[in-house]
């Protein structure tokens, strides 16, 4: 039986008791990862009885669980049968985890707009070395530090540690984050954005963060981030538009206090075909220490996926953001357009509002898939090469409530939205899904848009 995360349940024998006793659990594979890290993510554990007609469907979800800690390529479980008895053991091929490279990415919001409304300018890029290593010490910490110049310049350093007690149960990280920019989006226009380009500098940003996080069960996952913010922009902004930290600001400080909780049933995290996902957040920006903010907001999405047999699924998602007061700040003032939450057949726009509602939904067939072993490639964490690839339809749905600035935004505020279109997402290792979607909005406007994540 062929599991979901590009692994595969094997077996010998044949199953004759209806209990059968866990007597042994070993893995092998992991050279650099602790065992325990593994052995965090299993349900099953020796001494364990497993119904047989439980054994496929729960080997399957062990091996989704550890695949979803985004540490291997390819995870394998094997087991052989003795009598009542079963030994269990789990075969990883390991990601390359340290990553001292160049990179270059868009300083726009997504590909299509660097592409279609800013002409693909390489002044619109960021460029610069990053190094990484998503499993120091073995132990799932992750480090980074970043040096990016281009479009946006930038130092960061980023210090997660997902395990701090013995029960390994409760986590925490640390970053922090300086940037500036001589090109700033200063107002939105029509649904774009609109930039003051200059020789000098237009923006500075510093912020730093402390989170916990607390992950009590398998599935579900909770936690608690405070961050210290700090911007300044020219005089150029604050005049053009008097309201991007309010009151003709041209500094502000404040604190956030955050708090989210998430229970994850997604066979695969990156590209899911199984299961769920439910989120909600909470925030707070200015706390009355400073006093330079004073906004809140709250977020609640959801997402389902279905399998629907012969080589079809379906996926639905839905998000909402409440917000106040009425009138905030433009640097913070956000709706459809960014992260996730982009309607399709409006790629191109920025909707912002105080509050929305966004439902997505997908029909896909799954094409092909297959692993593809590279032998002449002298490094296990590049060897295999997995791909699935799927061809789907899509429809969704929106609506933002704009209370602070109508009169420049109308024509997609407070009204409902429509997109739908068909397109490719081809899923592969490293969390890579390469989507290309040709979608039509609710008046008609069609293009072509590329992205390097899944719709959601």
């Amino acid at each position: 039986m062929a599991a979901e995360s590009f692994g595969s349940i094997l077996g010998t024998d044949s199953v004759q008791n209806d209990l059968l006793i866990v007597r042994d659990i070993r893995i092998e594979g992991n050279k650099r990862t602790r065992p325990q890290i593994i052995y965090r993510e299993l349900a099953i554990r020796i001494g364990d009885s497993i119904s047989q007609d439980k054994l496929s469907l729960l080997l399957e979800k062990e091996v989704n669980k550890i695949f979803n800690t985004q540490l291997f390529n390819i995870v394998e479980v094997d087991y052989v049968l003795d009598g009542e008895y079963i030994d269990i053991w789990y075969t990883v091929i390991e990601r390359w985890y340290i990553w001292p490279s160049f990179h270059l990415d868009l300083g726009d919001r997504n590909f299509n707009e660097w592409l279609l409304q800013r002409g693909a300018g390489a002044e619109r890029l960021v460029y610069g070395l990053t190094f990484r290593d998503k499993n120091f010490r073995g132990r799932r910490e992750n480090i980074k530090l970043k040096f990016q110049l281009g479009f946006t310049r930038k130092f960061e350093a980023f210090y997660d540690i997902p395990y701090v007690n013995k029960n390994r149960k409760t986590g925490m990280g640390f970053k922090v984050s300086y940037s500036d920019n001589n090109t700033v989006a200063f107002q939105v226009n029509d649904h774009k954005l609109e930039f003051v380009d200059s020789d000098e500098l237009q923006r500075r940003r510093f912020y730093s963060t402390f989170y916990l996080v607390r992950r009590s069960e398998f599935y579900g996952q909770q936690s608690v981030e405070l961050n210290y913010h700090q911007q300044w922009v020219g005089d150029t902004i604050s005049a053009l538009n008097p309201n991007y930290f309010g009151d003709s600001a041209s500094r502000v400080e404040y604190f956030n206090l955050s708090y989210s909780y998430s229970w994850d049933r997604r066979n695969i995290a990156y590209y899911a075909t199984k299961g769920y996902i439910i989120g909600v957040g909470i925030g707070k920006a200015g706390l009355g220490l400073l006093d330079d903010i004073d906004v809140w907001e709250m977020r609640l999405q959801g997402a389902k996926y279905f399998e629907l047999g012969k080589k079809f699924y379906s996926s639905h998602y839905a998000s909402t953001k409440i917000s106040a007061p009425n009138s905030q700040p433009f640097f913070l003032y956000q709706g459809l357009g960014y992260g996730d939450d982009i309607l399709r057949g409006f790629d191109l726009y920025v909707i912002n509002g105080n509050h929305y509602v966004i439902n997505k939904n997908e029909l896909k067939y799954e094409l092909f898939s297959f692993k593809k072993t590279f032998n002449f490639i002298p490094l296990d964490q590049f060897k295999v090469l997995p791909v699935k690839v799927f061809i789907k339809v899509f429809a969704d749905l929106g609506y933002v409530d704009n209370r602070n600035t109508r009169d420049l935004n109308a024509r997609f505020s407070n009204t409902f939205l429509s997109g739908y279109g068909i397109g490719i997402d081809v899923a592969t290792f490293y969390d890579l899904v390469f989507r290309t979607e040709y979608a039509i909005s609710q008046e008609g406007e069609t293009n072509l848009f590329l992205n390097l994540q899944a719709a959601f």
